[in-house]
């Protein structure tokens, strides 16, 4: 399958999809990449193009490498890599760029679309600190503008914003159907980087989109997260009988995990007034400190972009599975994260798994608002296995 992956820069696409062409050969597929920005310099008469660079060179001038280098070499490298014997080819990509404070692209989604004809669509997604911490340790001359003009958090988040949106809207561009496996294609997932290479990896090898014989299904993870922040002993428990949820999911599914993204962690440590804002950092002996001016205009950035991300993830799903822990009283932990999950996934069309050992009269009328109820994680397990699910 063809697989077209974005991301913004900071985020490491490059040696994402190394990293996955690795993983895949240990499980015998074989998977090739290519890079949009080696091609584009590969293809340049001129010998000036440059990619830290190329936000100073005229759009229309990247409008025509790009161009050119899809026509000439992407094209040409995809149809050798199919015809030698690869299952997959990874192009990799961005949808957009962001220069003084404005975003703009270097080809329409439908070129793209036409160019690639993906099977897929993946946009490797990272926390904003993690973003802006790996951004910090870059020497280059661009990248130091970018953090040293105005505030880099906020266009890390908005170019974040926009490369999604722009990545979407080439999916949809491209979008086709298969009869013969009844599966609307291109797919379009959200990948963060803190899930590591699994996930694709997974998509690759084990999803419908793959032609696995027996594909594992796609599931949305919903459970409450900030009804159950704090040190009481009560939320620890629930927290780690999440987590115990969650891990048993990733046993029998293909997960697609909210938690994966945690920038909520700098909004949070906003508002307790502390400044600097230091984070630790994920596989990072090194925290970071961020002023509090910097984050100060984040916090509703990050807000809105929890409720859109999460939308998106419940469409990519084949159905969602929700836990909600209990309080020692019986009733269910308050979640409004899950609540709106629960109704878009049922507007969707997809199935929804609720676990819980709240009594289902507690619910009240949204009882209905779900294909199963199960008391508990051993009889979810009995509902997939009876209606084919998992082996």
């Amino acid at each position: 399958m063809r697989v077209l992956m974005t991301g913004i820069t900071g985020i490491g696409k490059k040696r994402y999809a190394e990293a996955v062409k690795a993983a895949c050969a240990e499980r015998g597929v074989r998977v090739e990449t290519i890079h949009l920005e080696r091609e584009m310099r590969a293809c340049d008469l001129t010998g000036t193009f440059r990619e830290d660079t190329m936000f100073q060179r005229s759009r229309e001038f990247l409008h025509l490498l790009c161009a050119v280098a899809f026509r000439d070499a992407i094209q040409r490298k995809i149809a050798e890599a199919e015809a030698a014997g690869a299952q997959h080819v990874i192009v990799e990509m961005h949808a957009t760029y962001f220069w003084d404070h404005a975003p703009f692209t270097i080809a329409s989604p439908a070129h793209i679309a036409s160019w690639v004809q993906p099977d897929l669509v993946v946009t490797l997604i990272d926390d904003v600190h993690e973003l802006y911490a790996a951004l910090r340790e870059r020497r280059d001359t661009a990248t130091e503008r970018f953090l040293e003009d105005g505030s880099p958090l906020v266009d890390i988040l908005q170019w974040r914003s926009f490369e999604v949106t722009m990545s979407e809207q080439v999916a949809r561009a491209a979008h086709h159907y298969d009869e013969g496996r009844d599966l609307h294609l291109p797919g379009f997932f959200l990948l963060p980087k803190a899930s590591g290479t699994e996930l694709l990896t997974q998509l690759l090898t084990e999803s419908r989109y793959a032609r696995a014989e027996r594909p594992k299904r796609v599931v949305y993870a919903s459970f409450p997260i900030t009804s159950l922040k704090g040190d009481d002993p009560r939320k620890v428990a629930a927290r780690e009988a999440v987590d115990r949820f969650r891990a048993l999911l990733k046993e029998h599914f293909i997960v697609l995990d909210p938690y994966a993204i945690t920038e909520k962690l700098l909004a949070d440590a906003y508002a307790s007034g502390s400044d600097p804002i230091t984070l630790q950092r994920r596989n990072h002996p090194m925290g970071i400190a961020i002023s509090r001016d910097l984050v100060a205009p984040t916090t509703s950035l990050i807000d809105g972009q929890i409720v859109e991300r999460d939308e998106r993830l419940v469409r990519s799903a084949d159905a969602v599975v929700i836990f909600l822990p209990v309080h020692e009283d019986g009733r269910a932990y308050w979640s409004g994260g899950t609540s709106f999950e629960r109704i878009v996934a049922w507007l969707q069309g997809k199935d929804v798994i609720v676990v819980t050992e709240a009594p289902r009269e507690a619910h009240g009328p949204f009882a209905r608002v779900a294909t199963a109820m199960c008391a508990n994680v051993d009889e979810a397990v009995a509902w997939f296995r009876a209606h084919g699910w998992i082996p």
